[in-house]
């Protein structure tokens, strides 16, 4: 029977297990997997549209597009936030900026999408349609990136 001090269990507690850091790092990994996901799932969607319409696919490459950018963008906020929270140093006006600024670049960014929306609305209603498919291929991409996350975990054991 060993005796743990008060170092060896904070020492324990801190330091994750090998496997507990396998899982952080896999899971930590998605967001870059999203990026090629999205991509990867654009690609043969859009030859299938093109051979049913050139504008329908042109309009779901626009809306792919899009919905990447959004979605780094949207990353990128997010970790603005959480970097906001965790900061002492943002006290007073500086919060109140940072939230600001973040307000500010999410409806700038569903004006992006609602500006794109209506200039390809006002070419062709059928352009419209493959845009907004395209804006789904980012919820297309987080369902296989759940799904792979799924099989990994459980063949893996995490």
């Amino acid at each position: 029977m060993s005796i743990m001090t008060d170092s060896d269990r904070s020492e324990q507690a801190t330091s994750p297990s090998p496997r507990d850091a396998e899982a952080q790092r896999f899971f930590g990994d998605a967001e870059r997997r999203l990026s090629l996901w999205m991509p990867l799932l654009a690609i043969p969607i859009c030859l299938a549209l093109l051979a049913f319409s050139g504008s329908a696919a042109m309009g779901f490459v626009a809306g792919a597009a899009v919905a990447f950018f959004n979605l780094r963008w949207l990353h990128r906020t997010s970790q603005r936030a959480v970097s906001g929270l965790t900061d002492t140093s943002l006290t007073g006006s500086g919060a109140r900026l940072t939230g600001a600024s973040m307000a500010f670049g999410t409806v700038l960014r569903l004006a992006l999408v609602t500006g794109v929306g209506y200039v390809i609305f006002r070419h062709s209603v059928e352009s419209l349609y493959g845009y907004v498919g395209g804006l789904g291929i980012s919820m297309l991409a987080m369902f296989a990136e759940a799904l792979y996350e799924a099989w990994v975990a459980v063949r893996r054991g995490l």
